[in-house]
């Protein structure tokens, strides 16, 4: 949450939706001006990366040793190695992804951040330039 914070508040992107689940998530940015998108998601991959790594050395290092890879880039390995990245190039696919995410938020033991949902489904300051949907 603090990358995503971070991002909005220094004006890389624009936050129109997102769902944090247990293993994976969705969603919908809009690159800023004067920003490169493959720079801005490998900063988030990077600096959520960091956290994880942080909070498991502190609170779970046994399950650190679950996602060592020991590569000569890296010794953890949190992200898949390609992440989906899709450009929303029409306001049709824009909808189609945001509609998507809106109906299928994690319910029960699944719902990490629930409270973030009503927060980021409020966004929908839509601009057509670059909408990307990380997964």
């Amino acid at each position: 949450m603090d990358s995503l914070s971070v991002m909005v508040k220094e004006k890389w992107i624009e936050l129109n939706v997102f769902c944090i689940m247990s293993n994976h998530m969705h969603m919908v940015w809009q690159v800023q001006d004067g920003y490169e998108r493959d720079a801005v998601q490998r900063n988030f991959l990077k600096f959520v990366s960091q956290t994880i790594k942080r909070d498991l050395i502190k609170n779970h290092p046994k399950v650190l040793e679950q996602f060592y890879v020991g590569a000569k880039d890296r010794e953890y390995q949190f992200w898949k190695q390609n992440p989906l990245s899709i450009d929303l190039w029409t306001k049709e696919v824009f909808i189609q992804k945001m509609e998507y995410i809106h109906n299928n938020l994690p319910t029960g033991r699944q719902v990490l951040l629930q409270r973030v949902y009503a927060f980021a489904l409020k966004i929908t300051n839509i601009h057509l330039r670059s909408f990307i949907q990380v997964v």
